[in-house]
């Protein structure tokens, strides 16, 4: 059965079958290229229905009996500690760097906001 196909026949909603296409799409593309990758957080539904289609990846939730957590996979040459801890590293490096354009992109990824300044999405 194709990825499609799976997806359509465990997703109880439109949203969660987009989801899961998304997470899917990203693992494997990673996995093929041997490249790291990381999703969202996801639910506890939502990551059951990834560990079935994807049984390879992994789950990280940030602290110790976290209940979202992101999907990831990471390449042999790579530890986990390595992959997240260069990942804040380079979030830190922005927000001391250019906090205008940290600032918006945690407003406009995380909110799917429009506002091109913290002060203009207050005023929404």
């Amino acid at each position: 059965m194709n990825r499609s196909k799976q997806i359509a026949a465990i997703a109880e909603s439109e949203d969660e079958k987009m989801c899961l296409i998304r997470v899917c799409d990203r693992m494997e593309r990673a996995q093929e290229r041997e490249m790291p990758a990381a999703s969202a957080f996801l639910s506890p539904r939502e990551q059951a229905l990834v560990q079935q289609l994807l049984p390879k990846i992994q789950f990280w939730g940030g602290t110790e009996g976290a209940e979202r957590k992101i999907a990831y996979y990471l390449p042999e040459y790579m530890e986990k500690e390595d992959y997240f801890h260069s990942i804040g590293k380079a979030y830190l490096h922005l927000a001391k760097e250019e906090p205008h354009l940290f600032e918006l992109y945690f407003l406009r990824k995380r909110l799917d906001c429009t506002a091109a300044s913290l002060q203009e999405f207050y005023e929404q």
